[in-house]
């Protein structure tokens, strides 16, 4: 049986990056980039002014001139194709208007003194004062990494501005999704109280559509060989990946553990070396990536947080996927009884310059409330059993970064 690292390693070795489409840059928000882009244009696409201000000859202020006679006056976007700043010379410019030729210093209209036509330039100032150049933001050709980039608002005013108006970003990627279990029902099922609502499928569909996945809620298999058996046999190619919540230990009604030798899943992990989570088992179903998610709620969470998640990132070709962790002091005390990696609910805080993490009081995995009150697993290595005092340093994976103050 595998620990949860290696299980990650593992897994994703089998990850393969997808196809691409072609899309707007203007609708590409949310998407992964497929590739480097290039610059289309110069920004700024002409050696302009940072500040209100005059344009002068530096020269002319080098050797003494203060007072200069001002031709006109030159607005963001104006064409100064036909204007030249000569001896003694000035354009009074607003910020971002082109540089004529001949000018090449701006004097910010604060260390100026302005009459009817003229302008006396009282303070210190240097070569080149105050002028973008042409291209030095980025220039004609020039690379943009984005490969493996989420397209946020800041990304896409990026590409905008230099010129990019379609991208290549990888596909989206099609998950199917199905839970399995007599005693659940769908949440909008009101007639039998007594039944369990399938939340871990509808948590696993709503976490992955934050991440652009396009997912199909499959539906409920109740505790019936048969019937799912029949499901699996006929599962659509159209998805790249498949995942199951419940049914997966060795119990008589474990339905997915109980028809995958006969359907031919071939399991590369069966179990894991963890709580919450040991069930946890991934193959391929049909050359279908099948995740087998536990029954329990925050187990399932928290296979498809560890391990679903960066398969899906991969897939994307997002090159930075494991989940991002702290190491964080322990407030208050846990126990741990085995030799199983234990990654225990948290509520990560920052506190005097440092994390500190809370421990939940139940570490039961079928307390759902637990998931949505922390927002941290805390990683206990398996060597650690016993009472883990507080003060210890531990490795944190925060699930909610929103949350951390």
């Amino acid at each position: 049986m595998h620990f949860p690292l290696e299980a990650q390693t593992l897994i994703l070795q089998y990850a393969d990056k997808v196809g691409y489409e072609i899309v707007p840059s203007t609708e590409a928000l949310g998407r992964i980039a497929y590739e480097k882009v290039y610059s289309n244009r110069k920004l700024p696409p002409k050696d302009n002014s940072a500040m209100d201000g005059y344009v002068i000859r530096w020269e002319d202020y080098n050797n003494g001139i203060r007072e200069f006679r001002v031709n006109g006056v030159i607005k963001a976007g104006d064409d100064v194709s036909g204007y030249h700043v000569g001896k003694g010379e000035c354009y009074k410019i607003m910020t971002g208007g082109f540089i004529p030729s001949g000018g090449d210093s701006v004097a910010e209209i604060e260390i100026t003194n302005e009459g009817s036509y003229k302008v006396h330039i009282d303070g210190k100032m240097k070569y080149g004062n105050h002028i973008r150049k042409a291209g030095e933001d980025v220039d004609v050709g020039d690379e943009i990494d984005m490969e493996g980039k989420e397209i946020t608002p800041f990304i896409l005013s990026r590409l905008l501005s230099a010129g990019i108006t379609y991208i290549k970003v990888s596909r989206r990627l099609r998950v199917g999704i199905f839970s399995t279990g007599g005693e659940l029902t769908f949440p909008t099922d009101a007639a039998y109280p007594e039944k369990t609502i399938d939340s871990n499928g509808f948590f696993a569909r709503g976490f992955l559509k934050n991440f652009g996945v396009d997912v199909e809620y499959l539906g409920i298999f109740k505790d019936d060989n048969e019937d799912l058996k029949n499901f699996l046999k006929r599962i659509d190619k159209k998805y790249d990946i498949i995942v199951s919540s419940a049914g997966i230990s060795s119990g008589d009604y474990d339905v997915v553990g109980n028809v995958s030798e006969e359907l031919g899943v071939k399991w590369l992990i069966r179990g894991i070396k963890q709580k919450p989570g040991k069930p946890f088992s991934f193959g391929f179903i049909n050359e279908l990536p099948f995740f087998a998610l536990p029954g329990n709620p925050v187990s399932s969470a928290f296979c498809v947080f560890f391990y679903l998640v960066p398969f899906i990132k991969k897939m994307y070709g997002v090159k930075d996927v494991l989940p991002k962790s702290v190491d964080a002091y322990l407030k208050g005390r846990m126990k741990k009884r085995n030799d199983r990696v234990h990654f225990n609910r948290v509520l990560l805080r920052y506190e005097d310059g440092r994390f500190v993490a809370y421990p939940f009081d139940s570490q039961d995995s079928h307390l759902i409330g637990s998931i949505a009150e922390s927002n941290g697993f805390c990683m206990i290595p398996s060597e650690m059993v016993g009472e883990i005092e507080e003060g210890v340093l531990l490795k944190v994976y925060p699930y909610d970064f929103k949350t951390i103050i």
